[in-house]
């Protein structure tokens, strides 16, 4: 009885009407049971006679007028009667409808008009109606598949002033598959509109303009494309009005992209309409006159081709994304701040596929998950949503049940300050006893959650752990030769010894103890890198001191020894790999302001440094492998690379491995001195080619080394710009192949002996033209594609990577690889 169900609001009381095309109810919050059936007798006159009774259909729901709760439209025996529905449940005031619609369309009263749309697939012709004193208005014809999702206007105090706007969703007539399969559009139309002349537009729109309504991130080349509901936040000035509407793409992603109603206005006073090859001085089109009637034929005939403006309509500030959250319902509440005057906080509730409702917190741009709402016993599908701004009060439909829900229910974050602050819920504060509903002289910090204004309450929770500055950037290392793993960041070092209690044990080691003796100043210093040791040593690391930096393995007992200076500096976050005696290590653009990015080398106090590029570079991990002779050794980097084609259809981000040699000692004096002259790049590949999906920026490696080299296998978590994960898995043989081909891109030079990437004995004795073709970056034409099609995750936001591999039981030979993912 509840399907298809929508909400109205008795404007002059708390009572709420739920009804769908077969039934009408009436719930008054402060009664029990609070739902009660109503029934409306609008076809009684025309069906006394008749025995088979007065049923009939519901097909249009609204709030009421002059006084009356409801106002609503029967069908019976294709017969449409709209009548306003006074408290005592009598029709009054009833007309015909000439052109029946469904009662989940969008309907709108302005004076004595009645606004109304049909969708495709209802009966009639899709578009926008009036219905005015027994006249009607009629929208243009058209073929396209058409969804409305509201109706919105302004009376204006000038007969001239009034205009209606239509939000609605519409099938692309464009069939080119980049382009997306609908497009949400706006139209407005003028309340003064009177249609056009006998032969042209007769009873139809002469003043209907639309324009695209772009939800989205352009920098970032993103879409939502597909209008599904909206919630408005009306102000005094009209063009002041907030929108807020919810889309989705064809990934089913959502995004909620909020409108100013003043840009909506600036778009369509705009005289830029698309395609248009007429001169019209005044009126202009879609300007509102006096008698549209009078509109010459040639301004009527191209208001009959449905001008479009060429200006898209663009969000007020960045979209809110949420990209595992399927959400089908949106409404929105402005609460009021009680930190600062003329301050206030928006807060959406949005209706989940499961039945279940986020209060979600509009902050900055960002949103922020309150609470999670489950207000059915079972998972079900919420088809109508209604918010009661005077009362605070949430209704919710299913198709069974129709649950009122209290938006000051501070209770629900328990019975201590810190957690009712940390909550951030602008309702609720905490009032030296509870968290109660916000009154203005609350204990409450809705914009950081800092539960530190609860210190002098007696209700304050302590936190005994680690400050959380300490462990910022944190790094784990294995130590190879017992149990205990490192934990570093930044500014402190600690070891943890799983069999031990307490755990976690701070660690000093005096890196830069002989530089104090001679200087009072504290010999504290930067941890900049932290790797697993070497020769029997549990650890080695960097420390960055006034801008030196030096590096040492750390025995056992915590020493500091075989120490040298570091020519340039990285962070702990980096990558690093032991060859032998070199250490190569990476910095990214993100770390350093004053170092080129890229793979860099230090051997015995000897340096070799990456190619200038200004290119952003994120790295990720570094393999290698000595070889058996010395000119087998290499070195691979994994990392992520801004994409230098800012084509909208173009990645912003791209996935890269390079190989170096070990052997390799750099350039001549002249040319690439004391930089890599083996270098070769080329594309990492994640994603489904047949599909079209592409993961381009890489996360986090995640390596299976086998006694074999190259067959070891390389797990890399990656993520689009969608936000969405896949895991994409490499064999080491692969990379190697890719890079022995000579097949590079962009190359006229002909090198037989040594090819470009060959190792070499004595790099510096190396050809000028050889060099300087080295100097240009040379890429491979080949990209390195996985060895199997991805792990594609829509829901998750993975962040690290970790991979086992566990032998089989049941078979010889066979394994399991077990994935260990972060969210």
């Amino acid at each position: 009885m509840l399907d298809n169900l929508k909400l109205v609001h008795d404007p002059y009381s708390e009572n709420i009407y739920a009804g769908g095309p077969h039934g009408l109810y009436m719930l008054n919050p402060g009664e029990h049971p609070a739902l009660k059936e109503v029934y409306i007798p609008i076809f009684e006159p025309e069906c006394q006679s008749i025995s088979s009774g007065c049923g009939y259909t519901v097909s249009l729901l609204k709030e009421g007028r002059n006084g009356n709760p409801l106002f609503m439209c029967g069908n019976r025996d294709k017969n449409t009667e709209c009548c306003d529905v006074d408290s005592e449940h009598i029709a009054t005031g009833c007309f015909k409808l000439t052109n029946p619609t469904q009662i989940t369309q969008p309907s709108l009263h302005l004076g004595d008009s009645l606004y109304y749309t049909v969708s495709t697939g209802n009966s009639g012709q899709p578009g926008i109606y009036r219905s005015i004193e027994g006249k009607f208005t009629w929208p243009p014809t058209s073929t396209t598949e058409q969804r409305y999702v509201t109706i919105l206007g302004n009376q204006s105090g000038e007969p001239l002033d009034g205009k209606v706007y239509s939000f609605y969703t519409e099938q692309n007539q464009n069939q080119d598959p980049d382009t997306p399969l609908w497009i949400p559009r706006v139209s407005q139309i003028c309340t003064a509109d009177r249609g056009g002349s006998k032969s042209i537009l007769q009873y139809r729109w002469t003043s209907m303009l639309t324009a695209r309504l772009f939800c989205g991130d352009e920098k970032e080349h993103l879409l939502y494309t597909e209008l599904l509901d909206v919630a408005v936040l009306e102000d005094e000035e009209w063009k002041n009005t907030t929108i807020y509407g919810l889309f989705k793409n064809a990934y089913t992603l959502r995004a909620v992209c909020v409108y100013k109603m003043s840009e909506i206005i600036t778009v369509f006073a705009s005289n830029d309409v698309k395609d248009n090859t007429e001169t019209f001085s005044s009126p202009r089109p879609g300007e509102c006159v006096e008698n549209s009637q009078m509109l010459s034929p040639s301004m009527l005939k191209f208001m009959e081709s449905l001008p479009e403006m060429s200006q898209w309509i663009k969000p007020a500030q960045d979209p809110l994304l949420f990209d595992h959250n399927v959400y089908t319902h949106l409404q929105v509440d402005r609460v009021e701040s009680s930190t600062s005057e003329n301050s206030h906080h928006d807060v959406l509730f949005m209706a989940l596929e499961n039945g279940n409702i986020h209060k979600i917190l509009v902050q900055d741009g960002d949103p922020f998950i309150i609470a999670e709402y489950k207000p059915f016993q079972s998972r079900t599908h919420i088809s109508s949503m209604l918010l009661d701004h005077n009362t605070k009060k949430l209704f919710v439909s299913s198709s069974s049940e129709l649950i009122q829900i209290d938006l000051h229910n501070c209770s629900v974050y328990g019975k201590h300050c810190d957690s009712c602050v940390m909550a951030r819920d602008p309702y609720c504060g905490w009032d030296l006893e509870t968290c109660s509903a916000n009154n203005g002289s609350l204990i409450q910090d809705v914009t950081h959650g800092n539960h530190c204004l609860c210190e002098n309450d007696g209700a304050f929770l302590s936190f005994s752990t680690l400050s959380a500055c300490m462990l910022d950037n944190l790094k784990l290392v294995h130590d190879s030769y017992s149990h205990n793993i490192y934990a570093g960041g930044p500014h402190g070092l600690y070891m943890l010894n799983p069999g031990e209690h307490p755990a976690l044990k701070e660690v000093y080691v005096p890196i830069f103890e002989q530089e104090s003796q001679i200087n009072s100043a504290c010999c504290g210093y930067k941890i900049s890198l932290l790797k697993e040791g070497r020769n029997g040593n549990p650890l080695f690391m960097c420390g960055t001191r006034r801008e030196n930096t030096k590096c040492c393995d750390v025995d056992s007992e915590h020493n500091a020894m075989n120490c040298f200076k570091l020519k340039s500096s990285t962070e702990i976050t980096e990558p690093s790999l032991h060859i032998g005696d070199s250490l190569y290590y990476t910095v990214s653009n993100r770390c350093s302001d004053h170092l080129y990015a890229g793979l860099y080398r230090s051997n015995m106090s000897r340096f070799t440094l990456p190619p200038q590029r200004i290119t952003e570079q994120r790295y990720i991990t570094i393999l290698g492998n000595q070889g058996s002779g010395p000119l087998d050794g290499k070195v691979y980097s994994l990392y992520t690379e801004q994409n230098q084609n800012q084509d909208l259809d173009m990645p912003i981000w791209i996935s890269r491995v390079s190989q170096i040699c070990t052997a390799d000692r750099g350039g001549s004096k002249r040319v690439l001195q004391y930089r890599w002259t083996s270098m070769l790049t080329t594309r990492l590949f994640c994603g489904d080619e047949e599909k079209g999906l592409a993961f381009t920026e890489l996360l986090d490696v995640a390596v299976l080394e086998v006694a074999k080299w190259e067959s070891s296998i390389i797990y890399g978590l990656f993520k689009n710009a969608y936000n969405l994960r896949a895991v994409c898995v490499y064999k080491m043989s692969d990379i190697i192949n890719v890079f022995a081909s000579s097949d590079i891109k962009d190359n006229t030079e002909t090198f037989s002996s040594p090819r470009p990437g060959e190792c070499v004995a004595n790099s510096q004795t190396l050809s000028p033209n050889f060099l300087e073709f080295m100097g240009k970056h040379p890429e491979m034409n080949q990209w390195i594609k996985p060895a199997r099609a991805p792990l594609l995750f829509m829901h998750h936001h993975y962040t690290h990577l970790q991979v086992d591999r566990v032998e089989s039981t049941k078979s010889e030979n066979s394994h399991h690889d077990v994935l260990f993912m972060a969210l």
